[in-house]
């Protein structure tokens, strides 16, 4: 086994033809700092041309949490300094970061076990193999803090069957192991306890010869059903209805009517959580991401990565991120005070420079 650890933040090792990057950031739920992505960076560079390694794996030291996203406490504290080279080259390499392991060369895998979110959900999806356990709960929650969608969300989400993806990225709900099939964003089910078999597996198979194969042969005698119901398959007749209205303003009142024709408990629970995070999420965030997910529709995952740096910086400079940030991490008050209270109140002139970065 080679040790090729440079960080206390990521643990990484190459073993029989596996090269092992894990997250180890506890305290803040492996949140992504500039040192991680730069470590990462390093490693794939490293990897993808060396004879050593066959496979990538990106897990994490702990069973609970892959990658909470971007760190974006530490963010805060620049653009509280107006240190506006530091958030731009945050964003400029995490973005790369995600390109990267897009058309990384050798077959990656992602074991996208427990909360995995934001950054993390862009980290794991870019990744060949997204291997999701009975623990795994993933959400791009970005509408919640001012912010939208990125890491490539725009393109990967509208893979999603229907609306689907729309929901997640609006709402920012959090989705289990059979949705994250069900929506393709998941590609395997692993239980908790076969991946230890997994990983010995992957160590004893010939993957010098053929990785990919080794991979699925693998992946196709471990998988197992999830034994839980995806809501986003149940309610997906609802879902696209819903959001195929093409208007987002009359989008909520709509949503109104759908929770009174819901009878059953459990429905009625998870759809009200639903409505729960469209009331609270910033209504400037709602109207562009809904607006971005419109435009990129057809367009490559390579577009889609250029127009979230550019609208980044606007909803940076111009966005509800900051109050934000305060209300969900820094003072926890939960009571933001978005630039705008209703959807009504924007007009097109206040989205003019989103939309004009996409």
């Amino acid at each position: 086994m080679i040790d090729m650890s440079k960080s206390d933040l990521i643990n990484a090792k190459i073993h029989q033809g596996i090269g092992y990057i894990s997250l180890n950031r506890p305290s803040a739920l492996n949140a992504l700092n500039r040192e991680m992505v730069d470590e990462l960076h390093n490693l794939l560079e490293s990897w993808a041309c060396s004879s050593e390694v066959d496979v990538v794996v990106l897990n994490s030291t702990s069973p609970t949490f892959f990658c909470s996203g971007g760190d974006i406490k530490d963010l805060y504290h620049h653009f509280q300094k107006q240190d506006w080279v530091k958030i731009q080259s945050f964003y400029t390499q995490e973005y790369a970061l995600n390109k990267k392991l897009s058309c990384f060369p050798k077959p990656t895998i992602a074991i996208g076990a427990g909360l995995v979110m934001g950054g993390g959900f862009g980290l794991a999806h870019h990744c060949d193999y997204r291997i999701v356990t009975e623990t795994s709960s993933w959400a791009m929650p970005e509408t919640a803090i001012g912010f939208f969608p990125d890491v490539g969300a725009a393109w990967f989400l509208n893979q999603c069957p229907g609306f689907t993806g729309w929901l997640m990225a609006l709402s920012g709900c959090r989705v289990n192991a059979e949705d994250l099939l069900y929506t393709g964003l998941g590609t395997h089910h692993l239980a908790s306890r076969s991946l230890d078999f997994f990983y010995e597996g992957l160590e004893k198979a010939p993957t010098n010869v053929d990785a990919q194969g080794c991979i699925d042969i693998l992946l196709e005698n471990l998988q197992a059903p999830t034994q839980l119901e995806s809501p986003l398959a149940h309610f997906r007749q609802e879902i696209d209805a819903f959001l195929a209205e093409g208007d987002l303003e009359i989008l909520l009142s709509s949503f109104d009517m759908l929770l009174l024709q819901k009878l059953k408990p459990a429905e009625k629970e998870w759809l009200q959580n639903i409505y729960d995070l469209f009331a609270y999420a910033s209504p400037l965030s709602l109207k562009v991401t809904h607006l971005y997910l419109q435009k990129k529709k057809s367009a490559s995952l390579e577009n889609v990565f250029d127009c979230d740096l550019k609208l980044a910086k606007v909803f940076l400079e111009q966005g509800d991120f900051i109050e934000g940030v305060r209300a969900k991490l820094i003072d926890r008050d939960g009571q933001p005070n978005w630039k705008y209270s209703d959807l009504f109140d924007i007009n097109q002139a206040a989205i003019k420079p989103f939309v004009d970065s996409f």
